[in-house]
């Protein structure tokens, strides 16, 4: 019995054959770091633990694709690629922000559309998948994914964490929940899949709380989803937090009960992308067991298996 819906199962019945995501690193920043909207990004943000495994910063996007596909395909004998720009804020253009609609912001969307088109060079690559922030969708954005997605597989990833208005103040965000709806929306009405990224263990937040963020999302037309157990990793505010005693991280135990409760509660069709969250074990500062990946997926499943449940089994359309 298949408990959940996995990207790869999903992958594999769209392309029929094995796909698997190479990360890459465009050259953005974010707007809740440059100052547009804040500094220092969200508590729990470091930029160095979203550096893809192959990278080289003297490499254009052909040239880190070429290598990622290289590694993925020995490690995992891969037959197809998903071209997956990953860090940090993938269609944050502050000319576009600042000045819509100017000749400067013309620029820089037909700069964007080309950098995207450079990932579809090879064969190889079956699509895109873009992560982004919801307040970094404008139209002229969605214009240019659209475009794209006429003639590729693309998905959207959009950060929200949680629902909580209060939360999202608190990990200093940067955007509201409607923001997200709304972009989830927008998005939606080009044809354009979306994908959810939720932190579970922020601070402050109880189980009901995190369980409302599923139930909140399963009413709205999201695709997939990213479920990330929330760690402290070196030079973040959440380290700061954890060394002064004002944030405690979850058990093992009670993070993988929290992640089968979540599923209960989402809709049986939306792709699972992510149980739980990864960074270089050189970063981590707490808990220890995030940097566990295998381990705490084995401990996820048996919990599903234990209860015998199941992704929807609460999901009331």
């Amino acid at each position: 019995m298949q408990r959940y819906r996995r990207l790869s199962e999903a992958l594999r019945e769209r392309f029929g054959q094995s796909v698997h995501k190479v990360s890459l690193r465009a050259g953005f920043t974010c707007p809740n770091r440059d100052g547009l909207l804040g500094t220092g990004g969200c508590i729990y943000c470091n930029d160095s633990s979203l550096i893809p495994t192959t990278y080289d910063p003297r490499d254009a996007i052909r040239e880190q694709l070429s290598k990622g596909m290289e590694y993925i395909r020995k490690r995992y004998e891969a037959e197809g690629f998903i071209a997956y720009f990953q860090s940090n804020t993938n269609t944050y253009l502050p000319e576009v922000w600042d000045t819509h609609g100017t000749e400067g912001a013309g620029r820089a969307v037909e700069g964007l559309e080309a950098l995207f088109r450079s990932a579809l060079a090879f064969p190889e690559v079956k699509g895109l998948a873009i992560g982004t922030r919801p307040d970094c969708v404008q139209e002229p954005i969605l214009d240019v994914l659209e475009r794209i997605s006429r003639s590729t597989y693309l998905w959207m990833e959009y950060g929200l964490q949680s629902i909580h208005e209060k939360t999202l103040q608190l990990i200093n965000r940067c955007h509201t929940f409607e923001t997200f709806a709304g972009a989830v929306h927008r998005t939606k009405k080009r044809g354009i899949p979306v994908v959810a990224h939720i932190i579970l263990g922020l601070p402050e937040e109880t189980r009901d709380d995190m369980l409302e963020t599923a139930r909140a999302l399963s009413r709205l037309p999201v695709d997939g989803i990213k479920i990330h157990s929330l760690h402290a990793v070196r030079g973040t505010g959440l380290e700061k937090w954890y060394r002064e005693g004002r944030w405690t991280p979850m058990t093992p135990e009670g993070y993988s009960s929290l992640v089968v409760d979540f599923l209960e509660f989402l809709p049986p069709t939306m792709v699972v992308h992510r149980l739980t969250a990864e960074s270089p074990r050189s970063l981590i500062v707490a808990p220890e067991w995030c940097g566990k990946k295998s381990a705490v997926l084995r401990m996820i499943r048996d919990t599903m298996e234990t209860r015998d449940t199941y992704q929807g089994r609460h999901y009331d359309g």
